[in-house]
């Protein structure tokens, strides 16, 4: 996984209308010994999408 570079982001962030909204991994204690159970609790195209459209809804 790659970091996002952050030169523009400082300079931009000024400009938006609404708090930043960090999408990732459930806040759980370990990650889960099944494979299902871990796949629940990482972010998806799945989650990323529908976080997005409900932001974009309000």
């Amino acid at each position: 996984m790659q970091a996002i570079p952050t030169t523009g982001i400082a300079q931009g962030i000024k400009h938006l209308d609404a708090a930043v909204e960090v999408l990732g991994a459930l806040d759980l204690p370990a990650v889960p010994p099944n494979i299902n159970l871990e796949k629940a609790m990482l972010p998806t195209a799945e989650k990323v999408r529908e976080r997005v459209g409900a932001l974009l809804d309000k």
